[in-house]
Formats: structure tokens, sequence, C-alpha cells
């Protein structure tokens, strides 16, 4: 996750969030090749959150451990620990 957002940083781009996706969206190019970039943040996976607890799911499965920002915890507890 901050691997992407320094990337982004880097080139210049801007997130935007996509209601039809449930994710935020930033796209950019870099020596002649278009970048698109889907964003797993705390938003988007809330919304995956919200699909499980609806849908009464055993769990849900993101990213590989370590990939993450350590605020995230915070958003999936919300919906795990009730």
């Amino acid at each position: 996750m901050d691997t992407v957002q320094k990337r982004l940083e880097l080139n210049g781009a801007t997130p935007t969030w996509s209601e039809e996706d449930g994710q935020n969206y930033a796209e950019y190019v870099n020596d002649g090749v278009t970048y698109k970039v889907w964003i797993e943040d705390a938003a988007s996976l809330e919304k995956k959150l919200e699909v499980m607890k609806s849908n009464k799911l055993a769990g849900i499965s993101f990213w590989k451990l370590g990939f993450e920002t350590d605020s995230i915890w915070d958003t999936i507890i919300k919906y795990t620990n009730n």
C-alpha cells in the first residue's frame, strides 16, 4: 500500500474513487507507457468487508501480509471483532 502511494506521488498521479469498482483508481504515463492502478486501501477494503459481513461469510483475503499499512487494521477489526 505504501509502495503504491509512493509510485503515484512520484508520477504525479491522483487517485479518484470509482463507485462502479468500489476502489480508488489512478492512471499515469511514464516513458510512453500508460499505467493503470486500482488501489487497495481502507475505503476499498471496507466495501469488501461490508459484503463479507452482510453475507455472513467466514472470512476474506486481501493481500500478502506485510504489504498493508498499520492503519488498515483498524478497518479490519471494525468488521471482524463482533
